[in-house]
């Protein structure tokens, strides 16, 4: 009895561990199915509506069964997703394969167009720089020439993009040169001997590039307000303002990101000199429309130097050529200068007497900057304090207060083109515009400098 008890009590333990592992085996079936049912749960067959009703109460797992997709449904579903995951990897490595040979095409092309060496482009006498103005003019030289074109990606890819939105000829567009000081000089001595006398006082330089010319025009012109400087390239734009910023307290430089169109008119309400950097053809750089914005907006007497003539437009008839002459620069031992003026200007002199009286109150108000302290001090004295602010000189008033400074200027030539090759440069050539007029006729082109 006691061996039958033992076996009996074997066989129920025997059982119960049985129902267990059977309840197990039953529970992971249950969630297998269920995983595989979420796995096929087709969402679109839910409509609409039906959404709208599911809130934020809903809970994981739902309460009725899901419904499962057919095999086949599953089937397709997967292989569109494999599908459109594929069409996506061909066509992003496709893409990125074209990015590739295309900035590789652009950097090739750069390559090829970027100058093999450093060029150097003017020279000058640094031994004369004695002075504080002419040393940060020598620095301000150095800088300059220190920039050279077309070997930055951005500038390149700036200028590309220009001449195909505007469709300007490349060849004239852009093109980088220099205007010595030297020349500048000479160009306004000419303006001044043919009696220019505008009442604006700003200088602006139209297409100023890295600023050769309207440093050139500022140091030269002390009596000027400002000298502004327009450029569409940015690069050049930022590179000519860092340069400005050596001649901080020496005198007012600053250039302006913009289109000439757009902005010339703006710009050119107080001019005395425009000088005209577009480059040349009609149409190359807007150089038309800048001119006929700053024709409009400038004041009687404005003078302008362009180094190609005018475009035959009726919005430029305004302007009157007064001379032609021709002077070196970077690129040519003879380049000619068209000097126009807008008639029936009749600004301040060019020369201004001063009293030797007030040059010791002048220079007291330049030490203390305390007007009122200087303005006693003189009546106190039995001076008239009216000469303490001496007449108004006009904008084209010559450089004679700096010696230093001016010898610096003048010893500032091409380094090709030195100015003593062109020892006639203050005249005019001859006038051979019917010869070109003619040969033009027989080649059949509008114009023999493009035909050239």
């Amino acid at each position: 009895s006691i061996l039958l008890d033992i076996v009996r009590r074997a066989l129920r333990s025997s059982a119960a561990l049985l129902r267990h592992r059977c309840a197990r085996i039953a529970a992971d079936q249950q969630t297998a199915c269920q995983c595989k049912m979420a796995a096929h749960y087709d969402a679109s067959r839910i409509p609409p509506a039906a959404e709208e009703l599911i809130t934020e109460e809903s809970a994981w797992p739902p309460r009725e069964p899901l419904r499962m997709a057919p095999p086949a449904a599953a089937r397709r579903t997967k292989e569109a997703l494999d599908r459109i995951d594929k069409f996506c990897s061909d066509s992003f490595e496709d893409a990125l394969a074209s990015d590739a040979a295309s900035d590789a095409q652009k950097r090739l092309e750069f390559l090829r167009r970027r100058p093999k060496r450093k060029r150097r482009y003017t020279r000058f006498d640094r031994t004369l720089a004695t002075s504080e103005a002419a040393k940060k003019a020598a620095l301000l030289l150095d800088n300059l020439e220190q920039y050279q074109p077309w070997v930055d990606e951005n500038e390149v890819r700036q200028y590309d993009e220009l001449a195909e939105a505007h469709g300007w000829d490349k060849s004239r567009f852009g093109a980088y040169g220099v205007t010595p000081a030297r020349t500048i000089s000479r160009v306004l001595d000419a303006l001044r001997e043919r009696g220019a006398r505008p009442v604006g006082t700003e200088v602006i330089v139209l297409g100023s590039s890295v600023g050769w010319v309207a440093f050139g025009l500022s140091l030269l012109l002390p009596k000027a307000s400002q000298t502004i400087g327009l450029e569409i390239l940015g690069t050049r734009v930022y590179h000519a303002n860092v340069a400005a910023s050596i001649l901080n307290g020496v005198r007012d430089v600053c250039f302006v990101l913009g289109d000439v169109v757009e902005q010339a008119e703006d710009q050119c309400r107080d001019a005395a000199l425009i000088w005209d950097s577009l480059g040349y053809g009609a149409e190359n750089g807007g150089r038309t429309e800048g001119l006929a914005g700053a024709t409009s907006s400038a004041k009687p007497g404005c003078v302008l130097v362009t180094y190609d003539v005018l475009p035959k437009d009726s919005r430029l008839s305004a302007w009157k050529q007064l001379d032609v002459v021709v002077l070196p620069n970077s690129w040519t031992a003879r380049q000619r200068y068209y000097l126009y003026v807008l008639p029936g200007g009749d600004g301040p002199p060019l020369t201004v007497k001063t009293d030797e009286r007030a040059l010791k109150y002048q220079e007291m108000l330049a030490k203390f900057k305390n007007r009122d302290m200087v303005l006693q001090r003189m009546t106190f004295d039995g001076i008239d304090p009216s000469l303490l602010d001496p007449p108004r000189q006009n904008a084209l008033s010559p450089l004679d207060e700096d010696a230093s400074l001016l010898s610096l200027l003048n010893s500032h030539e091409g380094f090709a083109h030195a100015d003593r090759d062109t020892p006639d440069g203050s005249k005019p050539e001859e006038d051979i515009s019917d010869v070109c007029a003619d040969f033009a006729k027989v080649l059949g082109t509008d114009s023999i400098r493009g035909f050239l």
